[in-house]
């Protein structure tokens, strides 16, 4: 009976024993699975600040190009400002020229009407003097 016993109690320690390795495995189990999902995390959190890094550099991509375009539209507005400019100048020195050549036109027929004049005042003084000449 005592063996019996003695059995019996090798037996429980027996059955503690592998009740305390199937605890100790499944605690293992439990710190293996908690690093996993750590580790699964650690990589959702890289791979979310991978992202976010992402999208800032699209971000500052598209703002280097708005800038970009901005300057462009700016630059277009200047060159079309300065040949507006040019074509103002332009029309003001065909103007100036214009004006030049109806003041020289001017004076060229009042050059003419006094030559004309003075052809006039020769042919009453030379029937003048024919009419003088004749009466004498």
């Amino acid at each position: 009976m005592a063996l019996v016993a003695f059995m019996a109690f090798i037996a429980l320690v027996a059955l503690i024993a592998l009740v305390a390795l199937i605890a100790l495995v499944a605690l293992v189990a439990l710190i293996a699975l908690i690093a996993l999902v750590a580790l699964i995390a650690l990589v959702a959190l890289i791979a979310l600040i991978a992202l976010v890094a992402l999208i800032a550099l699209i971000a500052l991509i598209a703002l280097i190009a708005l800038v970009a375009l901005i300057a462009l539209v700016a630059l277009v507005a200047l060159i079309a400002l300065v040949a507006l400019i040019a074509l103002v100048a332009l029309i003001a020195l065909i103007a100036l020229i214009a004006l030049v050549a109806l003041i020289a036109l001017i004076a060229l027929v009042a050059l003419i009407a006094l030559i004309a004049l003075i052809a006039l005042i020769a042919l009453v003084a030379l029937i003048a003097l024919i009419a003088l000449i004749a009466l004498s």
